[in-house]
């Protein structure tokens, strides 16, 4: 049996938060080896997978539910014509997209983020996106130390607000 045989038939809310934690010890262990560029592209994943999780929860999907790429088109569709984010060149990749849907999508609802998370989700979500690219797959490394401790106190800080995102915690 292959590989491509032993993955799940569809990525779901459930296989997401599995995959954010695995890529989150992914990053770290590339770290620990000195393979920056690897692990800050593996912790970019692991955001983006976390504010995917985030708003396909907050979008009332079920934990089991297929999440496909019609359901992304969907969801992206929805952001645009219901909420006023449109996806930008990165496509379904882009973190800042994610984050500015979490945010309008929570308005849409009536139950704004906190003031205190809503800003620091803006502009956390503007300084990750300056951070990583799924494009960094191509490149040389020309990070910097400085890059890495950036992108990890945002993925530390969605990580710690997860909760509060999804709106499973009081205000």
């Amino acid at each position: 049996m292959s590989l491509r045989d032993r993955l799940p038939a569809h990525e779901t809310i459930t296989e997401f938060e599995i995959a954010r934690l695995d890529r989150l010890r992914d990053s770290l262990t590339l770290r620990a080896r000195g393979r920056r560029l690897g692990a800050m592209y593996l912790l970019g994943y692991f955001i983006e997978i976390t504010l995917k999780s985030a708003f396909f929860r907050l979008l009332g999907f079920r934990v089991s539910e297929p999440i496909r790429k019609r359901e992304l088109k969907a969801a992206a569709d929805i952001a645009a014509n219901d909420l006023g984010v449109r996806l930008n060149t990165e496509g379904y990749h882009s973190l800042q997209f994610w984050a500015l849907a979490i945010i309008a999508l929570r308005d849409h609802i009536g139950n704004p983020l906190p003031s205190g998370v809503l800003s620091e989700l803006n502009w956390r979500s503007q300084r990750m996106n300056s951070h990583w690219t799924s494009s960094m797959r191509y490149s040389r490394d020309v990070t910097r130390r400085e890059d890495w401790n950036r992108l990890w106190a945002d993925a530390h800080w969605l990580n710690a607000n997860y909760d509060t995102l999804v709106g499973t915690t009081p205000k």
